[in-house]
């Protein structure tokens, strides 16, 4: 590892200066692959599947009939050539299973024999047939449209083999799993469920639909849930009561917004495989506030491909006719069995403007502008060849070329064109009640462009065609919203009465100040963003000591055999010691007389951020001769964050925190944008490595006392390597061996009071 150590820090010398002050680099300290990785919407992945027993489809298919949806077989599994081994595999689905059908749906296990084996990051693979969509597109799209305004699922395609034949395209859905939670959440231990009934009963029965129908404790629910984390059903019994018998404090346990979205989102694009009719396909997690997030699930049979239900008065199933015109309210009035998770947060006014607010958002921004049928096409035109080339698909070529625009399909099993389908959904959607006339904001004000904590912020925004304006502020990323009432009435800081310029004061507390508004009338509402709360306004707040840290120097000496010192610093390693993410304002690196800027950027919880100190005409501010030998953090220009004074070390070593964060300073190995690591030699022991050497050897030491010199000899006691004299406390070198016979060596260590001695083999 140490050469690769190296070989990175050189790397760092010819990176390029892209800012003019300085630098930037943010390194977040868990990988994370975006729609860039895996789950790419512009590419079609190749999956193999080298199932281990030659009958795997007997087992796999019995499996299934018996209801086993636990046991696996093993497989090996390939993906865009890299291959894993020994993943556990089994069906997936309800409806999309078929004995009789090559094409069945999986679900992959990658890390069912080898703990923590993942691709990119993700353990399982979900991979839909496509038994119920000749456009092929709906359950990619949908998930498109739905990662806007909620937690969902990343997805693609993949085309699938099996011991090397083609099985056909599938699409490849994101697992929302214990991974997901981490992504999504920051934890991943809490309690976390799936609306999953272990016999789905349809269309009268109660299923996930979280009514408190099912007794006075947790055991009369289990049937109807499915346990995705390690506990729970307490939390998850106690949230269904509340939700159900004490409604009006259902913001302590469910996170009302989210289950607003999910429902706008289900109507918007008419997903009624979901909580709406069935009540299934829905997956809780609970946050770190108690509250129970809903994130959706299962969208391949979206934009009206299942009509067998609305959950409501169509329980023998939704006309073609009918389905555009569904009313996003209708289960206000009556459900087939209780709806408690839409009725009791609808009935609450403000609550079912704010869906109605969100369902407008999602059809302006997906269907009125067209956007839904340009990605739409973009996936056609991808995936046309393997569509094409899939003979085990379940609908013809010309269903698939014509249903994203217009109807395919027999009498007996239609599936309205999704172009159709959705023009006419918005038409009907945009006459709806409490649609339209709602709230017009303006750009909003604050008095301030960065708050200090514990002092007054105002905030002033325009509203027009409002009787009632809220800002929705938290001071902790990831925490609870709270409300603050904003005034047009001349008082409370307000400056002029009936002006439609709404004012509120708010003291900031924390180290981010984020924030949106809701504004609303008798019969509409409106956010600011109207994306809210999934995105808000971010303020930033001052940097105060203690919350970010000069945690390592890195000097430009690795390829030297000299000292390093204050004027040769290649990089200064900034750390965030908290959780939470930080929006850094105004925030100057002092260091050598001089000083420079860090361009504004956010440093994640625990994460790290890198800056080039770069060349000379970057420096800007002149200090005084008494700061020059120290490293300082300033936030607005004159309020000092934390200071580092930089130690010596000798080559291939840098010093900051050990632990990272803490006051005290060490020699380190270099770890720039990553946690700190001391050598294991700290403990004034000799470290050689590699063991057993080829052409070069590094000795290291950290002494209590002076080194004089470093030898070693050979085992005829011939002495092959000296120093000379060294003068420190530290060592670290590399010595050149490839011209030494293979041999065992003996390596000595001269300080002012003792010799140490280690060995090592040259092969």
């Amino acid at each position: 590892m140490p050469h690769l150590i190296l070989k990175y820090l050189k790397s760092l010398r010819s990176f390029k200066r892209f800012y003019f002050t300085l630098t930037l680099v943010l390194i977040c300290a868990v990988s994370a692959f975006s729609q860039e990785g895996f789950y790419d919407s512009g590419s079609v992945r190749e999956i193999k599947i080298y199932f281990e027993d030659d009958n795997w489809k007997y087992i796999l298919d019995s499996l299934f009939l018996a209801g086993d949806t636990y046991s696996r077989i093993k497989a090996d599994v390939e993906i865009d050539g890299d291959l894993y081994k020994k993943c556990g595999i089994r069906y997936k689905g309800f409806s999309s299973w078929n004995a009789d059908e090559v094409k069945n749906p999986f679900s992959i296990n990658l890390d069912y024999t080898y703990v923590n084996q993942n691709h990119q990051g993700y353990k399982k693979l979900k991979l839909s047939n496509v038994i119920y969509d000749p456009s092929f597109v709906r359950e990619v799209l949908a998930y498109g449209i739905a990662r806007k305004y909620m937690p969902a699922s990343e997805a693609n395609f993949a085309n699938v083999y099996i011991n090397d034949t083609l099985i056909g395209l599938y699409t490849n859905v994101e697992a929302v799993d214990e991974c997901f939670a981490d992504k999504h959440f920051g934890d991943k231990n809490n309690p976390f469920f799936k609306g999953n009934p272990e016999t789905l009963s349809y269309p009268f029965g109660q299923n996930a639909n979280l009514a408190y129908t099912h007794g006075e404790d947790s055991s009369g629910y289990m049937p109807y849930y499915s346990l995705e984390s390690k506990y729970g059903w307490e939390e998850l019994f106690n949230f269904i009561n509340v939700l159900n018998n004490d409604t009006a404090n259902i913001t302590t346990v469910l996170n009302v917004d989210r289950a607003l979205w999910m429902h706008a989102f289900n109507y918007a694009i008419l997903n009624l495989d979901s909580y709406i009719a069935y009540a299934q396909n829905f997956y809780v997690y609970q946050d770190e506030n108690l509250q129970f997030n809903t994130i959706p699930w299962d969208l391949n049979m979206s934009f009206g491909s299942f009509r067998h239900s609305d959950g409501a008065t169509n329980f023998q199933g939704v006309t073609m006719t009918k389905l555009p015109l569904l009313n996003p309210l209708q289960h206000m009035t009556f459900s087939i069995s209780p709806r408690p998770l839409m009725k009791n947060l609808f009935l609450n006014s403000t609550y079912r403007k704010m869906y109605l607010a969100h369902l407008r958002t999602i059809i302006n921004e997906n269907i009125n502008n067209g956007s839904y049928l340009e990605t739409g096409e973009l996936l056609h035109d991808l995936i046309a060849d393997y569509v094409e080339a899939d003979t085990n698909k379940f609908y013809s070529n010309e269903d698939f070329e014509e249903n994203l625009y217009s109807t395919t399909g027999l009498s007996t099993e239609q599936f309205p064109g999704i172009q159709d389908l959705m023009e006419s959904r918005a038409a009907y959607i945009e006459t709806y009640p409490g649609i339209s006339g709602y709230p017009v904001f303006g750009e909003p004000e604050l008095s301030a462009t960065i708050a200090i904590r514990n002092h007054n912020l105002g905030i002033t925004v325009k509203v027009s065609g409002a009787q009632k304006v809220w800002v929705y502020h938290r001071d902790k990323s990831n925490g609870v919203f709270t409300a603050s009432v904003m005034y047009d009435d001349g008082t409370n800081g307000d400056v002029c009465a009936g002006d439609s310029l709404f004012y509120a004061e708010i003291t900031p507390a924390g180290k981010n100040f984020e924030y949106y508004f809701w504004a609303e009338n008798d019969s509409s509402g409106s956010f600011l963003p109207e994306r809210a709360a999934y995105e808000f306004f971010n303020v930033p707040v001052r940097t105060e000591q203690g919350d970010i840290v000069i945690n390592e120097i890195i000097y430009n000496n690795y390829d030297f055999g000299d000292v390093a010192g204050l004027s040769d610093i290649e990089a200064i390693e900034i750390f965030n010691p908290g959780e939470e993410k930080l929006f850094l304002k105004n925030i100057n690196i002092r260091c050598h007389g001089t000083g420079f800027d860090i361009v504004d950027t956010t440093i994640a919880g625990r994460g790290f951020l890198l800056a080039y100190p770069g060349q000379a005409d970057v420096y800007s501010t002149e200090l005084n001769e008494q700061n020059e030998d120290v490293v300082e953090l300033m936030s607005d220009s004159d309020i000092q964050v934390d200071c580092f004074l930089p130690g010596i070390c000798s080559d291939n070593r840098s010093v900051g925190r050990f632990p990272d964060g803490y006051n005290q300073s060490s020699v380190l190995v270099p770890t720039p944008g990553a946690f700190n690591s001391q050598p294991e030699n700290i403990n004034n022991t000799i470290l050689v490595y590699p063991v057993p050497s080829a052409d070069e050897v590094y000795l290291e030491l950290a002494s209590l006392e002076s080194i004089t010199n470093v030898l070693i000899y050979n085992s005829a006691g011939e002495l092959m390597y000296s120093s000379g004299p060294i003068g420190n406390d530290y060592f670290s070198i590399a010595i050149d061996i490839k011209t030494w016979k293979p041999s065992v060596y003996y390596v000595s260590v001269v300080s002012e009071c003792n010799v140490r001695s280690s060995v090592f083999v040259k092969l």
